[in-house]
């Protein structure tokens, strides 16, 4: 899934990475990689307990589903960023005064350039990085045995 590949480019990246999984097999799949991977519903008091308080840095949503949108403002610091993958149909709510309240960016990610990680996500700075996996699956792996790790190389060029 989309959210499991860039969870790993941002743990390559040096981005300490959770990432909110409901599915048991793919949650175990993201912790064969050394990927933190939590039930939704325990999401945000956990980014709460890690960062005491302050929030992420970063928030992926990638689902697009109406549960990650509501969550997705709930998660980053003060003036932190949210980055916007998933295509969603129709129109969903949005807490839009916590959104003014902790002073959000907004960021829509179609297509991934090293500009856009370098200098719009401060890649270095990242404290943690929520990835949102519900549904969405991008590709498939054919090839027997091979790592998913061997996908991030091309995925950072």
């Amino acid at each position: 899934p989309i959210g499991t590949l860039i969870a790993c480019v941002a743990q390559s990246l040096g981005a300490r990475v959770l990432i909110s999984e409901p599915s048991s097999f793919r949650a175990e799949f993201a912790r064969s990689l050394g990927i933190e991977a939590v039930d939704p519903h325990k999401m945000v008091d956990l980014v709460n307990e890690k960062t005491d308080g302050a929030g992420a840095d970063v928030v992926f949503e990638v689902a697009g589903v109406p549960a990650s949108v509501e969550m997705m403002t709930k998660l980053p610091r003060a003036r932190g960023r949210l980055v916007m993958v998933a295509i969603h149909n129709g129109h969903i709510p949005v807490d839009l005064f916590r959104f003014f309240w902790r002073e959000l960016s907004l960021v829509g990610a179609r297509v991934y350039e090293p500009k856009i990680s370098k200098k719009q996500l401060h890649w270095p700075q990242v404290s943690y990085c929520l990835s949102t996996v519900l549904l969405l699956i991008l590709f498939r792996l054919n090839a027997p045995g091979m790592h998913f790790r061997q996908l991030i190389p091309a995925a950072i060029i």
